[in-house]
This record gives structure tokens, sequence and C-alpha cells, in this order.
């Protein structure tokens, strides 16, 4: 189901004006292709909210093919999840290779009309910092104390093997 801003009362979109519920009648899902043209670190990112306060009914399954997966449920004080609010899921994967994936959400709790709801889903990219450039800045950092450490002495009046 497809919901409206103010359409079950409890909740609003986290962003924009709709978001998702995956139990209409019965479980459902829905799934998207991803293609991914770069190998590396992502990060997926979604908001979720239970729609009533029995756990069972709220179970949102997500995946990216074999790349990660994983299960959100609420009301829950462990994950933060609570009727009424949006609580941003985050999930960390690599793609080591190039290609096309599917990205899955599935209802896998009850069966009762009372499902999960989703909202405002991103997948970004997570550059990766050059090891050159970190261990310039290492040095460049350990260079730095050295050259107060000699400061310091100087001022004290000692002198300091280079």
């Amino acid at each position: 189901e497809i919901q409206t801003t103010n359409t079950l009362g409890t909740i609003n979109a986290q962003d924009g004006q709709h978001y998702v519920e995956l139990d209409s009648n019965d479980n459902s899902a829905m799934q998207q292709t991803i293609n991914f043209t770069s190998t590396g670190s992502y990060l997926l990112s979604f908001f979720y909210s239970p729609r009533d306060d029995r756990t069972a009914s709220n179970v949102i399954d997500y995946s990216i093919g074999a790349l990660v997966s994983g299960s959100v449920t609420g009301p829950s004080a462990i994950l933060g999840t609570a009727v009424g609010t949006w609580t941003k899921i985050t999930a960390s994967f690599i793609a080591d290779k190039a290609g096309s994936y599917t990205l899955t959400f599935a209802a896998n709790g009850t069966q009762n009309t009372y499902g999960g709801l989703i909202d405002n889903v991103a997948i970004d990219y997570v550059a990766p910092v050059p090891v050159p450039a970190a261990g310039l800045m290492l040095l460049g950092g350990l260079g730095g104390f050295a050259l107060l450490k000699r400061r310091q002495n100087a001022a004290r009046g000692r002198k300091t093997a280079v």
C-alpha cells in the first residue's frame, strides 16, 4: 500500500507525501533493480516505523542480492523503533563486482493488514580515503609534534638530538 501523509492518522511521511506499508491484506514485497557501475563500499539507508504495537505484525526483511540482508521490527527499545516515529536503518556492504542487483523489501510478519512502514530509501557510495593521503597526514602530524617538542626544549634551555 502506498500511504499518503495523514492517511493512517499516526504518522506522516518521513520525506515527501508518501510512504509504503508492506501488509495490505497479505504479506507483500517490493523490488527494484539497482545497477552498480563501481565496485567498493556502499551504505543502504531507509526509514522504518512500526504501524502498531504488535511486534510480530511489523517485520520487514531487506536485501540487495547476496550483498546485504537484514530484518527490522518494532516497537523495539533495542532498535529504537516506536509507533508513530521514523527510525533510520543503515547497512553497509561491499560490491566486489559491478552489475545489476535486486533491492527487496518484504513483509515477514503476521498477515493482519498492519505492516511495517518504509520511506526515504537511499544507496550511497562510500568513497575510500586514499592510503597515501592518510599516510602523509600522519607524517605531517608526527613532524608537527617533533617541532613542538623541540621548541619546548629550546625554551627550557635544553639541547635536543635530531
